[in-house]
């Protein structure tokens, strides 16, 4: 599930965007988001089932090799990245060169099933109310974050240039 959020009336932030090079203003903007997702990810985990066997939990292959799944595999996996794998990039749309993607989740395959739920099992949605409880201060936290990363990338490039003049 993607979820896009369109912002307006922040055009100064749009214009320090565009005071500095491109690959400076993306790096700034994906770490502003990483840092403001931080809270849903620890909600997530937090949220996230744990199961009661004692040891873990053995499953078989179809090639008939046995694996443990360990206690709080699910918890540990929960996690905030910049990249999709290669199923899943096809299926996402980029919207241009100019944006900045996160994504929150999972890299357990069990964490759909226990989202979703099965024929067998209800669905545990920790995922989903994690990101409800978290999206409300999302834009301010970002915007807020966007600005002090800016503002410190200004500084050195800044620092950078008055190196190269002295040169």
């Amino acid at each position: 599930m993607k979820v896009t959020f369109k912002v307006e009336g922040l055009k100064e932030l749009d214009r320090a965007l565009g005071q500095l090079p491109k690959a400076v203003a993306a790096r700034a903007m994906t770490s502003a988001l990483i840092d403001a997702a931080k809270p849903i990810q620890e909600a997530a985990q937090a949220a996230a089932p744990v199961g009661t066997e004692p040891g873990g939990r053995y499953y078989t292959r179809k090639s008939g090799e046995r694996i443990l799944r360990q206690r709080g595999t699910l918890k540990a996996l929960v996690q905030i990245g910049t990249r999709l794998t290669q199923r899943q990039r096809r299926a996402a749309r980029r919207a241009g060169k100019n944006f900045s993607e996160i994504y929150i989740g999972t890299r357990d395959r069990v964490g759909l099933l226990v989202e979703f739920g099965t024929r067998k099992v209800a669905p545990n949605p920790f995922l989903r109310n994690a990101w409800d409880s978290g999206k409300g201060a999302l834009l301010d936290k970002i915007k807020d974050l966007l600005w002090q990363r800016l503002s410190a990338a200004a500084k050195r490039q800044a620092r950078r240039g008055a190196r190269k003049v002295k040169v």
